[in-house]
Formats: structure tokens, C-alpha cells, sequence
């Protein structure tokens, strides 16, 4: 079993380091596409390119590039709170 896991660890790295540390992530078990936010399957490197080129991918990745994304209160000053709710 060890084996197993150790393969899908290599995999997931070499994935991150092929298609890059800015557009997917992993916790060692799963692959997440930061840009979509959401898990990726990965058995075949064909589902991971299948997955960059949908067009919700494509659209999220221009909004991504520019450094528009969105954030959690956590990340937000309190102006930026105040200025969302109240012209919001």
C-alpha cells in the first residue's frame, strides 16, 4: 500500500511542477486547481490538460492573471467591508 501512495505523490508533483505552482496545488491526495477552486482528477495527465482547457478554466484564468479574486472577510481590512456593504 505504502507504494500506492507514494506513486500518487510523484504524480501530483510532477503535475504542480509541469503545468505550475500557480494554477494547481495539493494536499498530497488531491489535485486543486487554485483558479477554479476545485479538486481535479488526475489518473491521466489527459484529464489535467482536459481541465485547462474548459472554457470556465480559460474564463476564471483572465480574472486570475490580472489578480482579481475574490477574498474572505478574513483578508479584507474593515474599509474594504464598510465600502462593499454599503455600496453594495
Amino acid at each position: 500500500m505504502p507504494k500506492m501512495k507514494s506513486e500518487t505523490h510523484n504524480k501530483l508533483r510532477k503535475y504542480i511542477k509541469e503545468f505550475g505552482n500557480n494554477i494547481f496545488q495539493t494536499d498530497g491526495k488531491v489535485l486543486i486547481c487554485k483558479v477554479c477552486n476545485k479538486d481535479v482528477v488526475f489518473e491521466r495527465k489527459s484529464q489535467v490538460q482536459q481541465h485547462i482547457k474548459t472554457e470556465t478554466h480559460q474564463y476564471k484564468l483572465k480574472s486570475y492573471s490580472n489578480g482579481e479574486k475574490q477574498l474572505f472577510l478574513s483578508e479584507c481590512d474593515n474599509s474594504q467591508v464598510t465600502k462593499n456593504l454599503i455600496f453594495n
